[in-house]
């Protein structure tokens, strides 16, 4: 039996990413039960957990016989973005490195998201272990009947997505200003849980977009009526090894994505004319000018996208690979 500790539970992103460790194990036999409650796991079970602070509070008090982590992302490095750069910070961000090296020193089994990622563990605490797995964030399949002339007739931009430091909306916003400048008849539609800072952020701005909130179902169906989609990040370590659902989201729905460059998983994986990676903003709005020059080949987008699932996001194929390699 394998228990899953999530004390916080699961969002809808990491859901999809723990179902298939999970039906790796059931192909290969083995039982597995989900649970938020320390209390309920048996003394030396294996256990797997999804961050490094639930792997050292498992370990310390169920000393598991096996354990596996997930490490979604940096978190000493998040931690610093997300609060004020105050005591409570600086403790919280020694807290959490102390735990994430002993996580990454402890765990018997790792999966991490990207080769970047696995390179800063390596440089950052000198892991050398071997048993790991890469698989990218990604929570949806390639949608079908999104690929249609009339969509890419018009340069229509999406940016879907919470408003935290680290998304760069003001930043996306700033680029759309500028494109704007060159194409009049762009339009922006923002989807976000936050729907009054984004409006007051646009005003702020002086800039025009729909906002609203849209369920995960009306979203897919919004995705399919646009042109493009933003994905703006810093060029700072947290993105460096990071790889956002939102790409493959905007990919499985025919968008064109529009993403920094320091997302580096992306640019070493993905390869595609329809695909726009900028340095900076300049470049961006440039890279997005070049494009609208461009008469859309529906059928290589199409196979350019299809060829990205199958070998990047191919849910199959990775529980395949957890089912040859797990322990």
């Amino acid at each position: 039996m394998y228990y899953f500790y999530f004390s916080e539970g699961l969002s809808a992103a990491t859901e999809f990413y723990v179902n298939m460790i999970r039906d790796a194990l059931l192909k290969r036999g083995e039982k597995v039960s989900y649970t938020q409650n320390l209390k309920g796991i048996p003394m030396h079970s294996k256990i797997l957990t999804i961050n490094d602070k639930d792997f050292y509070i498992a370990y310390k008090f169920k000393k598991p016989s096996l354990t596996i982590n997930w490490f979604q992302g940096i978190t000493p490095e998040e931690i610093s973005l997300m609060f004020d750069r105050n005591l409570y910070t600086r403790l919280k961000v020694i807290g959490r490195t102390y735990t994430e090296r002993f996580a990454i020193r402890h765990s018997d089994f790792n999966l991490f998201v990207s080769e970047q990622m696995l390179e800063h563990y390596k440089n950052k605490y000198g892991y050398s272990g071997k048993e790991h797995v890469i698989m990218p964030c990604f929570n949806s399949s390639l949608q079908e009947d999104v690929f249609y002339s009339s969509r890419y007739e018009n340069p229509s931009f999406v940016y879907a997505g919470n408003l935290d430091v680290w998304q760069c909306f003001e930043k996306t916003i700033t680029i759309f200003k500028n494109l704007k400048k060159f194409l009049p008849d762009a339009t922006l539609s923002i989807f976000t849980f936050e729907v009054d800072k984004a409006k007051r952020i646009l005003a702020q701005n002086g800039v025009e977009a729909e906002v609203s909130n849209k369920s995960v179902i009306e979203l897919n169906i919004e995705l399919r009526k646009h042109k493009y989609g933003f994905i703006v990040r810093d060029d700072i370590a947290v993105n460096h090894v990071a790889t956002p659902t939102k790409m493959a989201n905007y990919v499985g729905a025919g968008l064109i994505p529009v993403f920094s460059n320091s997302l580096k998983a992306f640019n070493q994986n993905l390869k595609s004319e329809y695909l726009i990676s900028f340095s900076n903003e300049q470049e961006c709005v440039e890279k997005i000018l070049e494009m609208e020059k461009k008469n859309i080949n529906i059928e290589q987008i199409r196979g350019d996208y299809e060829l990205m699932f199958s070998k990047y996001w191919n849910e199959k194929s990775y529980i395949e690979k957890l089912l040859s390699t797990l322990p």
